[in-house]
């Protein structure tokens, strides 16, 4: 756990008067905001356990633009434990985390890519998914110009350069 150690009111009694000096208060401040510098640096905030921990207790992400997970390893872990695992299915069979079922194998396309050589989802589930992107992509009016607007910029460079196609 990483701490501040910081405390306000420390001004100086000014001519007697029982006030403190606004001065000082903002130097605190500037040597408040140098403290949250430094321990941006050697700490994070977790959004788990909503507190500041040390930047050893967080997995490296090279994905997040702090290249630190916004978990710290302790959270992750507690969830992970208590998420319902995926269920056991039966043996040419697989799980799709769309429509929630175990379903043959042969309902999933192929993907090389993937240790077991299919899909995460089934064809439906993906017919449904691009579907609805599609839906989406036609609603939105500005797509139709953007498009066009590329098209038309790539036509112009192949005529740039005496490319046909």
């Amino acid at each position: 756990m990483v701490t501040l150690g910081f405390a306000w009111g420390r001004g100086v009694d000014v001519g007697g008067q029982g006030g403190f000096s606004w001065l000082d208060d903002f130097s605190l401040l500037g040597e408040l905001v140098t403290r949250i510098r430094d321990l941006d640096t050697y700490a994070r905030f977790c959004t788990g356990c909503q507190q500041y921990r040390d930047l050893e207790d967080f997995h490296r992400d090279a994905h997040a633009s702090s290249g630190y997970r916004s978990q710290c390893a302790a959270c992750e872990s507690e969830k992970r434990r208590t998420t319902d695992p995926t269920p056991v299915v039966p043996e040419g069979h697989k799980w799709c985390p769309g429509c929630e079922q175990a379903l043959s194998v042969e309902r999933f396309g192929a993907d090389k890519r993937r240790k077991d050589g299919l899909r995460g989802r089934c064809r439906g589930c993906l017919r449904e998914q691009k579907r609805e992107w599609n839906r989406r992509r036609r609603s939105d009016s500005g797509y139709r110009e953007r498009e066009n607007a590329r098209r038309r910029e790539r036509r112009a460079s192949r005529d740039q350069v005496g490319v046909e196609g």
